[in-house]
C-alpha cells in the first residue's frame, strides 16, 4: 500500500513516495493468500477424510474420553515467519499449514 502512495503521509514522504492519501491507520496491514492440494495418497488420509460419517463418531467419543486424537489439534499446525528483504527489521511474512480444508469464511 505505501509504494502506492497510501498511508502515513511523513513517512511516505520520508521513503520519497508521493503521497496519494494520508492514511494513519494501515499500520500492520494484511493480504491473505489461500492454497491447497489434495492428498492422493489412501494410507494418508486428511483430516476431512478421518472426520467424516461415522469416524466423526469415533473422534467425538476419543476426544470426550480425553485420548488424543484430530478434534484436540490446533486448526493449524505449523507456522513459518520470514523476511521478505535482509532491510526488515521483524518478518512480515506468514505461512500457515493445515492438515485439512476449511470453507471460506469472515477473515478467510
Amino acid at each position: 500500500m505505501q509504494v502506492s502512495g497510501i498511508g502515513a503521509g511523513e513517512r511516505l514522504q520520508v521513503l520519497g513516495v508521493p503521497v496519494v492519501h494520508d492514511h494513519r491507520g494501515g499500520r500492520n496491514f494484511r493480504t491473505t493468500t489461500s492454497c491447497a492440494w489434495r492428498a492422493v495418497a489412501p494410507a494418508s488420509m486428511s483430516l476431512n477424510q478421518r472426520a467424516r460419517g461415522w469416524r466423526l463418531a469415533v473422534r467425538v467419543m476419543r476426544f470426550y474420553a480425553g485420548l488424543p486424537g484430530i478434534l484436540s489439534l490446533s486448526p493449524s499446525v505449523a507456522y513459518a515467519f520470514l523476511h521478505s528483504s535482509d532491510l526488515a527489521s521483524e518478518p512480515e511474512l506468514q505461512f500457515v499449514f493445515s492438515p485439512g480444508s476449511y470453507r471460506p469464511g469472515p477473515g478467510v
